[in-house]
């Protein structure tokens, strides 16, 4: 029976400084879009285990805290079924 070997994950620090640069772009493109009325935000970022680590402002705006949960939710299940559907269109999946 052969030997098994070990693998160790590394993490690869270009990936982790692609997501800073992308998570900038996204705050950057929501200030585009909302100027002043830009009011809160809740950030979810998690490690190649699955650790979490979150952060919100919600200090003014029609969001409160006890809300963020269902908020965030709620957006980010329209934002995959959206993106969800898009795919389906580009690979002709709905095509019947």
């Amino acid at each position: 029976m052969a030997a098994r070997s070990i693998t160790e994950f590394t993490p690869a620090s270009d990936r982790a400084e692609r997501i800073v640069r992308q998570i900038g772009e996204q705050a950057e493109a929501a200030h585009s879009e909302f100027g002043s009325d830009l009011a809160g935000y809740a950030l979810v970022a998690w490690d190649m285990r699955g650790g979490a680590r979150t952060v919100i402002d919600c200090r003014e705006g029609a969001v409160a805290l006890a809300l963020v949960p269902a908020f965030a939710h709620d957006a980010l299940n329209r934002h995959v079924t959206v993106a969800f559907q898009q795919s389906a269109v580009s690979e002709g999946l709905d095509d019947a």
